[in-house]
């Protein structure tokens, strides 16, 4: 009693995610202090806070952030939208993680009937009502059915097959999170599918060696054979598999963009156009395989090699830069051998503003990939030569 409470902003910090030396303890402290929490809880399985500060509000989970309001809003909007723009007919998604709960209301602003979300943490449900301004207030829409429960156990007890399913777990070097990026966590996900079906993974690049992540790759597309990869925003990619081969309907995308609910909420992060959504693309699987394989090692549950690799990745402060090699937006828009060469190619003119977009959009997130804003002013100042903005974004 004598001590006082345990110094929450300390606590919630995450001193360990700090790659510099820190002066002294009390202006660790000190820095501590300036954010505002709003929200805390020392749950039994984590230590959960919701902390403000100048920029925006963040989900903070053993002193990580794991959810904001704008640094990580392009991933958790697209999580929910690439599946929805993918699939012919969503009606069923599953969740897994509900974080912030951004991924959820970017998935009810389409046409579904039930939406299952599996959070393993009690307190992170309750501290997800505190980002409605990005959510939708998604417990409020009855289509909606929040599960208290560890994903694996769900899904091996449920019944209901699913037309999407979406995985966004924390990063793999936080303790007990390597699990749902296993080979057996896969396999049991792909057996939840309904056909035509689609699984999709988040994963990063930042605090990751090349191995470790093609070894991710590996694993990811043996029980997904058929697979995109998108560039969700600066290290963070997204993964779509599938058990049988799939492709776009440019049609269908374009009609589903222009739902309100669907153009609001894609604004929100700065995506106005299909044309800014494909130029995400970095690769494509998805009507046929894979040329090799891209490791000779799998995570597996009986040989769970990412539960040892990814933390030293971390605290080695690694890069996957071959990430790289798979990113074919290194060609021109209409070259590259993505579904945005074939949108371009099926006759569709970029108007000047759609150009501007893309630009500025791919310019804005381009964190290791730099290239494909260069792309996009070469396209810009070429359709419209007389364009001083676009020779100035081209002269950049």
């Amino acid at each position: 009693l004598a001590m006082g409470p345990w110094d929450r902003e300390v606590f919630s910090a995450g001193l360990y995610r700090v790659a510099s030396r820190v002066p002294s303890f009390q202006d660790f402290q000190r820095d501590a202090a300036r954010r505002k929490i709003v929200f805390y809880r020392d749950g039994t399985d984590v230590t959960v806070a919701v902390v403000d500060t100048e920029a925006e509000r963040a989900l903070v989970i053993n002193g990580k952030a794991d959810a904001s309001t704008v640094g990580d809003l392009p991933t958790q909007k697209l999580l929910g939208h690439l599946p929805m723009l993918v699939h012919a007919r969503p009606e069923n998604v599953l969740v897994v993680g509900i974080g912030s709960g951004a991924t959820i209301g970017s998935v009810l602003t389409y046409d579904v009937k039930r939406v299952d979300a599996v959070e393993i943490s009690e307190d992170v449900i309750e501290a997800s009502r505190l980002f409605d301004g990005i959510n939708g207030r998604y417990w409020e829409d009855p289509r909606v059915r929040v599960h208290w429960e560890d994903a694996k156990t769900f899904l091996q007890i449920t019944g209901r097959k699913y037309d999407a399913i979406i995985s966004e777990p924390s990063n793999p070097w936080m303790a007990g999170i390597a699990g749902v990026f296993s080979r057996e966590f896969y396999e049991t996900c792909r057996g939840r599918l309904a056909p035509g079906g689609v699984f999709v993974q988040w994963l990063h690049a930042y605090d990751m060696d090349d191995a470790t992540f093609f070894m991710m790759v590996e694993t990811f597309r043996g029980s997904f054979p058929h697979w995109t990869l998108w560039n969700s925003e600066g290290g963070g990619v997204i993964f779509i598999g599938s058990a049988e081969p799939y492709g776009p309907d440019f049609a269908r995308m374009e009609e589903r963009l222009q739902r309100p609910g669907v153009r609001d909420d894609l604004k929100s992060f700065g995506a106005q156009s299909l044309a800014s959504i494909l130029s995400l693309q970095m690769a494509d699987f998805a009507s046929g395989l894979s040329p090799a394989g891209w490791s000779d090692t799998v995570h597996s549950d009986f040989h769970p090699v990412l539960d040892y690799e990814a933390p030293k990745a971390f605290f080695l402060k690694a890069r996957a830069n071959g990430l790289q090699w798979i990113d074919e937006r290194a060609d021109s828009p209409p070259n590259a051998r993505i579904w945005l060469a074939d949108y371009l190619e099926g006759g569709r003119s970029l108007s000047r503003e759609e150009l501007r977009q893309c630009h500025e959009y791919s310019a804005a997130r381009r964190g290791f990939f730099s290239r494909q804003s260069l792309c996009w002013a070469q396209e810009w100042s070429l359709r419209h030569p007389s364009d001083v903005s676009a020779q100035f974004a081209y002269g950049q």
